[in-house]
């Protein structure tokens, strides 16, 4: 397939007939036209041409069509990537190329960067088709890195990030549900292992995979025995403590409205008497209250919270139900006053310790 074609110059309007000028998109064509005469001997040819071309048409190429002009240059560079033949002269050829078209280095380094990175990019996904990259694999991905005169660092930022990818299939999954089991675990090491990475998290995300840690176990029904602080009773154990606010629902009256039909007369004076019947309506609103501040434990047997004014106990068989929220657990009791207790900590944690607790 040609790399380039051969076009008809634009004809003059009537202004650049009277001007005596010609159609500055001409040069493309002209240029164009010429490369497409020799494209199988481009190395023969020189920027002579093109500087012709410059001074015929009235232009700087230092700003003048660089955009057209690489992208010829990037035509040339996608043959030569699809050839895969990456010798020496090959190279100089394509450099030849660029300063024919007189483009700086700095344009040829760029678009040959761009090509050379993707081309080893894609031969490196090749090869991680199976999540493993054996030595004879980087050897030949180290040769090949040399013919495209990649530096290393560039090769290694492109190694990461295709194994990034990889990685992130795995882990995605683990945040997504925040559950991360044993096996997930060995998987995802295993999968490290093979690709030759030594696996680690920064501190941040280590901390999430602990949580994750807990809560798959927690979901396996595992509950955490943890030391207490306090006393307890004859076979019991503490599952989870923490601090927390205690609160309770207070109605309280904002206002008092009186309504009704009624209607009044005169006595003497400024003095009215009012007749008929007048209905008061109380305006109310229920709010949460702080009652206390403490440390809430849960055992395998109740709750206990232990305050800065009193302690309370709410023993299990008390317990209907309970609403997990995203700023703490509200105790539905069979009776008296249910409390929201109030942390934003590992509330899921707390949920399903005290879900596993209370079964």
């Amino acid at each position: 397939m040609k790399l380039f074609i051969k076009r008809t110059l634009k004809e003059k309007n009537t202004f650049q007939n009277i001007l005596n000028k010609n159609p500055k998109e001409n040069f493309l064509i002209e240029l164009e036209n010429f490369l497409a005469d020799y494209e199988n001997s481009l190395d023969s040819i020189s920027k002579s041409k093109t500087l012709e071309l410059e001074k015929k048409y009235k232009l700087n190429l230092k700003t003048h069509f660089v955009k057209e002009r690489t992208e010829l240059l990037q035509r040339k560079l996608n043959a030569y990537f699809e050839s895969e033949n990456f010798l020496d002269k090959e190279y100089f050829s394509l450099k030849h190329f660029c300063d024919v078209l007189v483009l700086s280095d700095e344009i040829f380094e760029n678009e040959y960067l761009n090509f050379a990175t993707s081309y080893y990019e894609k031969k490196l996904q090749n090869f991680l088709y199976d999540n493993c990259l054996s030595e004879n694999e980087k050897q030949t991905l180290e040769e090949l890195r040399q013919k495209l005169k990649l530096q290393k660092q560039v090769a290694d930022d492109v190694h990461r990030k295709c194994v990034k990818k990889i990685i992130d299939s795995y882990t995605e999954p683990i945040f997504a549900s925040k559950r991360y089991s044993p096996q997930d675990e060995k998987t995802l090491f295993d999968v490290a292992k093979k690709l030759g990475l030594n696996l680690t998290f920064p501190p941040s995300v280590q901390t999430k995979l602990d949580q994750y840690r807990k809560n798959f176990e927690l979901e396996q029904g595992r509950l955490p025995i943890i030391p207490s602080d306090i006393r307890l009773q004859a076979n019991e154990v503490l599952h989870d403590k923490k601090s927390v606010r205690w609160l309770e629902e207070r109605t309280t009256t904002k206002r008092i409205n009186y309504s009704g039909l009624s209607y009044s007369t005169k006595i003497i004076g400024n003095l009215r008497w009012r007749m008929g019947t007048v209905k008061p309506q109380k305006i109310e609103s229920t709010q949460l209250k702080e009652i206390d501040t403490g440390v809430l434990y849960i055992t395998n047997k109740r709750i206990l919270f232990v305050g800065n004014h009193s302690n309370k106990t709410i023993q299990f068989s008390k317990i209907i139900d309970f609403e997990a929220y995203q700023d703490g657990i509200l105790i539905k009791k069979e009776s008296g006053v249910s409390p929201f207790l109030s942390f934003d900590t590992e509330v899921e944690q707390t949920a399903m310790i005290l879900s596993n607790a209370l079964r």
